[in-house]
């Protein structure tokens, strides 16, 4: 959502002299970017607000042949995320009401309309939606999480890297970010390498290019993340001295704002996953940081089983091979001597 010093606000009055007046108002508020005024047309307004192109949306409580509770719910159904102020002459208190409980935000009484009250309202829809917004991406958030939660629960070593791309996918489309990757720690703790990575149309993966990587390149977002902390940065251009490396780094690579976080497994770092966008300057709320957290976590664990796995699987694998090439013969029985394994020398003896 835009920042409050650039709201797009459309009126929606059939009066034409009232809706003048309110575009002349709204032109002396300082966080209005732009307003139209619609009279008629009840379905190009419907269009209009539907499009996404306006943050504020202020509504007589009857618009041609729709009220507006009616208006709010062709709106919302359409997808609008529009916030809804009522205009009212407050003859109708039952009315005004029913619109209220339908969705609009606040009210404004028409004789007691004036430039302050105009722009305290529009800064309180606008302040409520925008939390109304967040608690809504929370609930969303959490729900994905437990889904990849129960996803991940008994998978064979083969089927992990499908789900963590899978994973991968739903927290980057769901972040706004362009490009959502992995990084895993070496065993040594000075490289890392990029091990999963996903895309939005239109962007070049670079999964190649940071194979490995040393640790000692990237040592202000290193520190960061080894202090368990998350690495946010909504402005790639705003960075601190002691971050010019990482600026340097993200600007040569046309990279807006990013998030990092840290994956952890047992209270130790595995890793990091990350966010990043080209287009996007801006931040992500805490609460979506908190829940990202888990994420990370889930992904750590999944990795951590999925090496412990394939280590056991090794290990196995050579124990066999040596059993085989033994020159003695070598049988396996159960305790009820039911035979499990012989080698290849007890074949031949």
């Amino acid at each position: 959502m835009k920042a409050r010093d650039s709201l797009n606000i459309i009126v929606l009055d059939p009066d034409q002299a009232s809706g003048k007046l309110m575009l002349a108002l709204l032109e002396q508020i300082s966080c209005v970017e732009q307003a139209c005024l619609i009279e008629k047309q009840p379905d190009l307004a419907l269009q209009r607000v539907q499009s996404g192109e306006f943050d504020i949306c202020l509504l007589t409580a009857r618009f041609c042949e729709w009220s507006a509770d009616q208006f709010i719910a062709k709106a919302r159904g359409g997808g609008s995320t529009c916030g809804f102020i009522l205009l009212t002459d407050g003859a109708d208190i039952e009315s005004d009401l029913r619109i209220l409980r339908s969705g609009a935000l606040d009210y404004l009484t028409r004789q007691d309309i004036s430039v302050s009250r105009l722009e305290r309202s529009i800064a309180y829809a606008h302040s409520r939606k925008i939390w109304e917004d967040e608690i809504q991406d929370r609930l969303a958030l959490d729900k994905l999480v437990t889904a990849m939660s129960m996803r991940f629960v008994n998978l064979r070593p083969s089927e992990i890297d499908r789900e963590i791309r899978a994973a991968l996918m739903s927290l980057g489309e769901f972040a706004g970010g362009d490009r959502c990757f992995i990084f895993q720690l070496a065993e040594n703790a000075a490289i890392a390498r990029m091990s999963h990575e996903w895309c939005a149309v239109g962007i070049d993966p670079v999964i190649g290019i940071y194979r490995r990587i040393k640790l000692s390149d990237f040592a202000w977002i290193v520190d960061q993340l080894r202090e368990q902390q998350c690495l946010h940065i909504s402005d790639s251009e705003s960075l601190s001295s002691e971050a010019v490396q990482a600026g340097d780094f993200l600007r040569a690579r046309s990279i807006e704002s990013c998030l990092i976080v840290p994956m952890l497994y047992r209270g130790s770092i595995k890793g990091a996953i990350g966010f990043t966008s080209h287009t996007t300057k801006g931040g992500w709320p805490e609460p979506i940081i908190r829940l990202l957290r888990i994420a990370g976590e889930i992904l750590a664990n999944s990795l951590e089983q999925k090496r412990v796995q394939e280590a056991l699987s090794e290990s196995e694998e050579r124990y066999r091979s040596l059993i085989e090439h033994l020159g003695e013969g070598i049988l396996y029985s159960d305790t009820e001597d039911i035979i499990l394994h012989v080698n290849n020398r007890m074949t031949e003896i």
